[in-house]
């Protein structure tokens, strides 16, 4: 019993009608945040600052010094005298300006291409030097201001001047590139010039500090100060503004502000978290520690292009996904348990949850009085809500809740009848019960129907009347009640395998457009009133191409969309979104590509008629406004971050954009390891990652979570390594570029060659050349009489000795089994040839593969068909194919055969591609498995190990890329020996000049 009442908790959610009101306007939720803990940064809790470069690269004031953060990597970047950074800005310059304690500064790179804090004191006089904190680091198009109590600083790119205080300066804003600077004791001011101004009626704030000064409507200037609340500017007035939090705001002190994509009024304070105000000042929601920020002293806000907004926290910090697409409902706003089911009625939403039913109010979520257990499902009737409960069937009017029909197992499901709106059939654990609407529009218990037992988990009334149940694992029921006697026994009939449904386990009916649905583990079905069975719905072949899916919701929206949490049990992989009509009829799929929900099973669904959606599952409720743009909208840059040379220069360290120019290394650093990242910040753990070294890879590598990606051995050549990323919502990023150059050692240049020339002589050149010449052809020469020689012995071996022995054991089976028992001497000579037969076609194996008596593509070719099921080994040839030493042939197929057992033996791979490429001077083997891959070193064993050293004696280099789930590349890329290209063209020309007719 146990089990099958966990099996509810993931599939129930049965049909639920809209009646009543229109909805009135509902909370917002919570918007989704993500955290950073100190153990994350690795730095000081406290947060001052928030700023972000062109690239999208992240900054934050902290107690250390400053935290950079590009979406893989943190890195703390100290001042100069480790003090605390109070403020950030990015210049127009493209370059991040510091304030920090008694010193400000830029980030620029170091001689490694890091960056590093570069302090800007010595620019600034003597006389000027002794100030505390720099509270605000400005932007304008003079150049970047530096506020602090003692001194007002200004930094033009050159120079450093300085604004004196009469008694002590407060905070500076910049609004429309216009600086005001708040001084004690005489109000509010503006730069005009060289001179600060009083402004017209500023003599108010002489002791009012301001903390927020905003761009607020054309012309106008929006102002926030801690005691005197807002104020609007219009040039010549001070207006207020009051708004709904100005009491919380005094009692939790505002500190700063600004404003978000959609208009949204972001406040941060010290001590109660951030406020979100609406332009008319109403309150949208407070992000505090009860919703989920690591800290309620909020320092600075900073939005992020309109993805999200940062919050520098009294300890950590946290983004929150604003404007938000997406918000949250569970524990935090009043709503516990999981939700099963979903209903707006008279205007508000209700949610059945495992613990009774809550309904939304201006404050959250509340639950009713006189509820309690799992609340399957939620029917909305004119006058009140019907609840299907553990206990039974409730009736809801406003705050009063009246059980109608105790039930000792489960109320599951809920139908109103068409034909008969007086009547609702109540799906059981056990059966069907009805209920009946008395004169007084009370609901009565109308008992059982007689003669069904099944458990009912859905109920859809058809267009004919006739009622449809799907069930747990008893298939479907189809039941048609006698026209005089609505409760009597109906007819029953019950459809199974015979019927063509897919399976007996998890059927849920569903009438979509007036239409029966039926909701299986593979797919829509419909039901074929003639051929009276059931069949794939054909309007929804095409949504999966990889096949159908697991469904076990479905509800129709607006424009006919149908809203679905279809599953892939095959990859256990889930996804919600709906099914959109297409002209032809069909349907298509539309994911809702939203990270936060990719594995959560959704079990209730609810379409609004304004677009908007309620989701509910396990984890609570989620909101989805489709009118406000995702998180995932716009562009977004994979950025190289460092590039190490030889595993210890840095050549690039990340502190500016690769240079797009080709630089050109010395000969000896071809060995380079690149780490790369992207600073898009909505789970970035899920961002994968490409690379393609142009000179080198034949095509881009999987995509893969690694930020590094190495090569050693790299051959003279030009090349121009590429990286691209994905991030969670499938968007593949601009891809950034690093382009390079490997000479060749200068004695193999021509100019080389020639000094040489001219230095030795000519004749004397010459001569070595030839001699060196003769050495290496008459080495080559030997080496590969050797080859053929082993060659023929191996032949001699095989069809010589071989045969006799294979004539000597035919002869000794062919004798009579009296004749060759086993003690008889001629047994045991069987068994002494069948030995000596083996060892003869071993030492003729080892001696020359049998597989490369056809060449090397023969041979591959015939490796790939040995692999077993047809389609798991197939290969593939490039370029055109020449001739090469036989052991160049011998080592390739080596290391093909080592690979191909490694990625069936160890990599479990169902499909391996070998692939040949023939190049003028070289020749690159590539062997792609689609198995479980490895980790880093992890596998390196004896197979890989031989592999490198068969490619290494060959004077070529062998790539590994490989990563957990995402198969195997093995690559040997070998040099074609210049002397056997050049033999070989002394052979054809040879040949070509022969006289014909002459040997």
């Amino acid at each position: 019993m146990a089990g099958i009442l966990w099996v509810l908790f993931l599939l129930v959610g049965g049909p639920v009608p809209l009646f009543g009101k229109e909805p009135h306007p509902d909370p917002p939720g919570i918007p989704f945040l993500r955290s950073f803990t100190p153990k994350d940064y690795h730095a000081a809790p406290q947060n001052c600052a928030v700023a972000q470069d062109r690239r999208g690269v992240m900054y934050f004031g902290n107690s250390d010094g400053v935290l950079e953060y590009d979406g893989a990597q943190w890195r703390l970047i100290p001042t100069t005298r480790r003090t605390v950074v109070r403020s950030l800005a990015l210049g127009k310059d493209g370059r991040i300006y510091v304030g920090a304690q008694g010193e400000f500064g830029v980030l620029a790179p170091d001689p490694s291409g890091r960056l590093a804090f570069v302090s800007l004191q010595d620019r600034v006089p003597d006389r000027d030097r002794n100030f505390t904190e720099v509270w605000r680091t400005l932007t304008t198009s003079l150049g970047i201001f530096f506020s602090t109590d003692e001194r007002l600083f200004l930094f033009d790119g050159a120079q450093v001047r300085s604004w004196r205080p009469s008694k002590a300066f407060h905070l500076s804003f910049v609004v429309n590139d216009r600086l005001y600077v708040q001084e004690v004791g005489r109000g509010l001011e503006i730069l005009e010039g060289e001179i600060l101004k009083p402004l017209l009626g500023g003599a108010r704030f002489d002791r009012d500090r301001i903390f927020v000064m905003l761009p607020w409507e054309p012309g106008r200037i929006l102002i926030g100060t801690q005691r005197g609340g807002f104020l609007v500017y219009d040039g010549a007035t001070f207006a207020p503004f009051p708004t709904e939090v100005d009491r919380f705001l005094k009692t939790h002190l505002l500190y700063n502000g600004c404003l978000l994509a959609d208009g949204t009024l972001a406040l941060a304070t010290t001590r109660g978290g951030a406020v979100l105000l609406d332009r008319k000042g109403k309150l949208v929601r407070v992000l505090d520690a009860d919703v989920g920020l690591p800290s309620d002293g909020v320092y600075a806000l900073f939005p992020e292009a309109g993805r999200g907004l940062w919050m520098a926290l009294a300890r950590g910090i946290c983004r929150a996904e604003l404007p938000a697409r997406m918000t949250q409902f569970d524990a935090r706003t009043g709503l516990r348990g999981a939700v099963y089911s979903l209903c707006r009625h008279e205007g508000v939403l209700y949610a059945g949850t495992g613990t009774g039913v809550s309904r939304l109010g201006p404050s959250g979520f509340r639950p009713l009085a006189g509820i309690e257990g799992q609340s399957w499902n939620l029917l909305s009737t004119e006058d009140s809500l019907l609840v299907a409960n553990n206990r039974g069937v409730y009736e809801v009017h406003g705050d009063q809740v009246r059980l109608v029909r105790p039930c000792a197992t489960n109320a599951l499901s809920l139908c109103r009848s068409h034909g008969n709106p007086a009547q609702v059939y109540v799906g059981l654990l056990d059966g069907l019960a009805v209920l009946r609407q008395g004169r007084d529009g009370h609901w009565l218990d109308g008992g059982k129907v007689p003669g069904i037992g099944e458990q009912v988990f859905s109920l859809a009334e058809a267009a004919d009347g006739s009622l449809w149940a799907g069930t747990l694992v008893q298939g479907v029921l189809r039941m048609a009640f006698p026209k005089d006697q609505p409760t009597g026994p109906p007819v029953v009939e019950r459809f199974g395998i015979a019927q063509a449904l897919p399976s007996m386990n998890h059927n849920l009916v569903y009438s979509v457009g007036g239409d029966l649905r039926l909701a299986t583990h593979a797919g829509v079905y419909r039901y074929d009133s003639q051929a009276r069975r059931f069949e794939a719905d054909p309007r929804f072949a095409r949504m999966f191409p990889e096949g159908p899916r697991w469904l076990s919701v479905l509800r129709e929206g607006r424009d006919g969309r149908l809203w679905m949490n279809p599953v892939n049990e095959l990859q256990g992989l889930r996804e919600t979104g709906f099914a959109l009509p297409e002209p032809a009829g069909s349907f298509r799929w539309e994911p809702v590509r939203f990270p936060s929900m990719a594995d959560s099973p959704i079990e209730a669904i609810l379409p609004e008629k304004d677009g908007v959606v309620w989701l509910g599952g396990p984890e609570g409720l989620l909101r989805l406004d489709p009118s406000v743009p995702g998180p995932g909208g716009g562009s977004f840059k994979a950025l190289i971050r460092s590039i190490t040379v030889n595993g210890d220069r840095v050549l690039h360290g990340g502190a500016l954009e690769a240079d797009p120019k080709s630089q050109i290394l010395s000969r000896s650093e071809n060995a380079l390891r690149f780490g790369y990242s992207a600073p898009f910040f909505v789970q970035e753990s899920t961002t994968r990652f490409r690379s393609l070294l142009e000179g080198l890879d034949r095509q881009w590598s999987t995509w893969s979570g690694d930020t590094r990606r190495e090569y050693t051995n790299l051959p003279p050549g030009s090349y121009r390594f590429r990286v691209q990323a994905q991030n969670v919502y499938g968007q593949v990023s601009e891809e950034d570029v690093f382009a390079f150059r490997i000479p060749r050692p200068w004695w193999m240049t021509w100019w080389a060659r020639g000094l040489g020339a001219l230095a030795m002589g000519i004749p004397v050149t010459g001569l070595a050349w030839w001699a060196v010449f003769r050495f290496r052809l008459w080495r080559l020469t030997t080496v590969n009489a050797v080859l053929r020689e082993r060659n023929r012995i191996a032949r001699d071996i095989h069809d010589g000795l071989g045969h006799g022995l294979t004539s000597i054991v035919f002869l000794l089976r062919s004798m009579k089994p009296e004749q060759a028992t086993s003690e008889s001497p001629s047994h045991q000579a069987l068994e002494v040839a069948e030995r000596t037969l083996l060892d003869a076609r071993e030492t003729a194996q080892a001696l020359w593969p049998k597989a490369l008596r056809g060449g090397l593509q023969e041979a591959l070719v015939g490796m790939c068909k040995g692999l077993g099921p047809s389609g798991v080994g197939r290969a593939s040839f490039l370029g055109e194919p020449r001739p090469v030493p036989l052991e160049m042939e011998r080592q390739l197929f080596r290391i093909a055969e080592e690979a191909t057992s490694n990625a069936l033996r160890h990599g479990k791979a169902t499909r391996i591609e070998i692939r040949l490429v023939w190049k003028a001077d070289a020749v690159q083997l590539e062997v792609q498995d689609d198995g479980k891959g490895f980790i880093g070193e992890t596998a390196e064993g004896m197979g890989l190990r031989s592999m490198r050293d068969r490619t290494s004696s060959l004077g070529g280099h062998l790539t590994v890329v490989s990563k957990p789930g995402e198969g195997t590349l093995v690559q040997a890329v070998v040099p074609i020996p210049w002397l056997w290209r050049l033999r070989q063209g002394l052979d054809l020309l040879r040949r070509l000049v022969r006289t014909p007719g002459r040997e």
